[in-house]
């Protein structure tokens, strides 16, 4: 069990160096850390939304990631017909090594869809984000290598280790692209994304410097209506690289509409060499809960039998009332 924990806190210190960003199972719930773009793609006037992941959560000290985001599309009664402004705001926090280990950003994003047909089926977005991010270390929570006494970790040997700064701030610029086409019966939407343009330092150690890898994804996701009220078939992959590390993920979800305002959804994601994801979900007006949970299929699942994760999202589509006199333009009511 000792030579096990020493080995795992070697892989999380050692993946928190590699600097690589948190990833959701339920990407397509935290749509302003996969795509800038997808600021604005919502039916509604605002949508705030809300992810918790907690990553191998049964050994050592588990990684926690929290997000919360706000979206909202301006001037829609002064752009041209169909296009939307959108604007959004992101805050995202991330913790491992029992806190020895810290990272939160805000974020602001900008995106514009621009309709390429008179009905506006389908249409083309690009998108922006600026991000302030800082990083932290608690050396009071890490133990190193060259601390191991034979038996256990003794903090007062020195670690050898040449810190310049306990704290790492940046600035980074993310940007997207998105194509959409929506009818009454069939959704569909692909897109790719490049995140950390900049190469910020994210080093700590003194007179080093360690790039943040730029994290190039691709993903599309189709909707199809098969049933009374709207029930549906969802079908989404994602495609993602950072650093040589890439993630496949496919998967598919049936939605079961209980009413014309109530569906259940199940289904489940896959990803390659990795992990089955079954996820289970519940939409009820303008409010979206889901719940997923890794079960590893790796060759991590040796050192645990509980070291899957898992993942809840909540996202709150809002739609203002319509004011017929303030929302009427060109013979168009909103």
């Amino acid at each position: 069990m000792k030579k096990f924990k020493i080995f795992f806190i070697l892989i999380l210190f050692s993946a928190a160096l590699q600097a690589q960003d948190p990833h959701f199972t339920q990407y397509f719930s935290s749509p302003l850390t996969l795509n800038p773009a997808m600021s604005g793609y919502f039916k509604g006037d605002y949508r705030i939304s809300a992810n918790f992941r907690q990553q191998w959560w049964s050994v050592g000290d588990p990684f926690t990631t929290n997000t919360i985001s706000y979206d909202t599309k301006l001037m829609q009664t002064r752009i041209k017909e169909n296009d939307v402004l959108a604007a959004g705001i992101l805050a995202l926090y991330d913790q491992s090594l029992n806190g020895g280990f810290k990272n939160i950003n805000v974020s602001a994003t900008m995106a514009y869809h621009k309709a390429l047909d008179a009905e506006g089926k389908s249409s083309i977005a690009a998108g922006f984000q600026f991000t302030y991010a800082t990083r932290s270390l608690n050396f009071a929570s890490l133990n190193f290598a060259t601390q191991f006494n034979g038996s256990g970790f003794d903090t007062n040997i020195p670690s050898n280790e040449d810190f310049g700064s306990s704290r790492r701030s940046y600035l980074d610029i993310n940007t997207g692209v998105l194509y959409t086409y929506k009818t009454e019966n069939i959704e569909f939407y692909a897109g790719g994304s490049l995140y950390h343009l900049t190469g910020p330092n994210t080093s700590f150690l003194r007179n080093s410097d360690f790039k943040l890898p730029v994290r190039f994804t691709i993903h599309t996701g189709s909707r199809f209506k098969v049933g009374d009220y709207g029930s549906e078939i969802f079908i989404g992959g994602l495609y993602m690289d950072q650093a040589g590390a890439t993630e496949k993920t496919i998967g598919i979800a049936y939605g079961y509409a209980l009413s014309e305002e109530a569906s259940i959804y199940a289904g489940s994601w896959y990803r390659y060499k990795d992990a089955i994801m079954p996820y289970v979900g519940i939409n009820y007006n303008s409010l979206q809960f889901g719940f997923s949970y890794d079960i590893v299929n790796s060759s991590l699942k040796e050192a645990s039998p509980k070291n899957g994760s898992f993942e809840v999202s909540l996202n709150l589509l809002i739609k203002k009332p319509i004011n017929y006199y303030t929302n009427y333009k060109g013979g168009r009511i909103f």
